[in-house]
């Protein structure tokens, strides 16, 4: 018997600009209860079929909602945690953010989400009618 059950996460802020991306995702509502085994990151790409490209992912450093960064805050940055080639077939990234369930359980002031950068020819790779989303594996 397989006890494993998944949650699925929609973004709790979220912001896109052209080829930027601002996500963060409150995973704070996990049972205190249960282990996280796996968290993966999906990024749909609908504006970006037929195009290579690479989606540079980095993490936000200091809180931020919509409301500021429409203002014109930009929130800092750490280094790059992963660059994801793009194929013009890839209709989706993926990105293993398991090492983060910790942190963005037991520590949620400090998540405030991921900058995600699209580094090709296409203006608009990103809708905020497909949003990227989170599947977390728990026990």
């Amino acid at each position: 018997m397989n006890l494993e059950k998944m949650m699925f996460f929609v973004p709790n802020r979220l912001f896109i600009k052209h080829k930027m991306m601002l996500v963060s995702f409150n995973i704070a509502v996990i049972p205190t209860d249960m282990t996280v085994t796996s968290m993966m990151l999906h990024v749909p790409l609908s504006g970006a079929s037929g195009s290579s490209a690479t989606l540079l992912i980095r993490p936000i450093a200091s809180g931020w909602d919509e409301s500021l960064v429409r203002g014109g805050y930009s929130p800092p940055v750490g280094g790059l945690l992963r660059t994801i080639p793009i194929t013009p077939h890839t209709v989706e990234a993926r990105m293993d953010v398991t090492s983060h369930s910790h942190s963005w359980r037991f520590q949620s002031l400090e998540n405030h989400g991921h900058k995600i950068w699209y580094e090709g020819t296409l203006l608009f790779p990103f809708r905020e009618s497909d949003p990227p989303y989170l599947v977390v594996a728990t026990v």
